[in-house]
């Protein structure tokens, strides 16, 4: 049996785990297994999100497990989500999106090389391998305004 919990002991446990993982597909599967477990262990103990922070970094190829369970703790599913209303909630870049029914995305305002455009991203439902908005709710006229503020300055 592995015991993964010791793999940070020592450097020569250390460098061992490493040659394994990089020759031993049955040590690097039960490594994943031992991985995925823990991962899941610390979302059954999160609380429910209040804010955009409390949401953790989304889990790469999000299952069925990580999307009720983002809908458990406040989440918005998307099919309660309303056509072109504002939201806010969690993106890598920023804490707002526009709902686009139609296109079934997320349009955000982003700021990069001194400037601001509009992109758009996927719902956490929509997992497309990049980063996914998480809405938490719809979001106040003062942030709306906020927004719709800088959507003027984008066209201008």
């Amino acid at each position: 049996m592995y015991n993964f919990n010791d793999i940070k002991k020592n450097k020569e446990y250390y460098l061992d785990h490493l040659k394994k993982l990089k020759n031993d597909n049955d040590y690097k599967n039960k490594y994943a297994d031992f991985l995925d477990k823990r991962i899941k262990e610390y979302w059954m103990e999160l609380k429910p999100f209040n804010v955009a922070e409390d949401i953790p970094n989304l889990p790469k190829n999000l299952n069925e497990f990580y999307i009720n369970k983002l809908i458990e703790l406040g989440s918005i599913p998307k099919n309660k989500l309303t056509n072109e209303f504002w939201y806010y909630g969690n993106y890598r870049i920023t804490n707002y999106g526009r709902w686009d029914e139609k296109n079934q995305v997320f349009h955000i305002i982003r700021f990069k090389f001194n400037q601001h455009f509009m992109e758009q991203c996927n719902h956490f439902e929509n997992d497309d391998g990049l980063a996914l908005f998480v809405p938490l709710r719809v979001a106040t006229l003062d942030e709306i305004e906020n927004q719709e503020r800088l959507i003027k300055k984008i066209k201008t």
